[in-house]
């Protein structure tokens, strides 16, 4: 299942990883835009991010996840 973890600069705010069985990640313009098949679920300024990396099952680190959008 594809997984993102964001990296927020500094640990501003502490990293988000979010898992979908659709989930799409884009950039457009300054803005990071995760998706799946109903549309946007995260936009992230570049700006206040310091990473974004896919998460493969074995990387999968003890966070809460995000998940999709009820």
């Amino acid at each position: 299942m594809p997984a993102y973890l964001v990296r927020h600069r500094g640990g501003q705010r502490g990293d988000i990883r979010i898992t979908d069985p659709a989930l799409t990640l884009t950039l457009e313009g300054d803005w990071a835009v995760s998706a799946d098949n109903s549309g946007p679920v995260m936009v992230i300024p570049a700006e206040l991010t310091a990473g974004i990396g896919r998460l493969d099952a074995d990387d999968a680190p003890d966070q809460p996840d995000a998940g999709p959008p009820s």
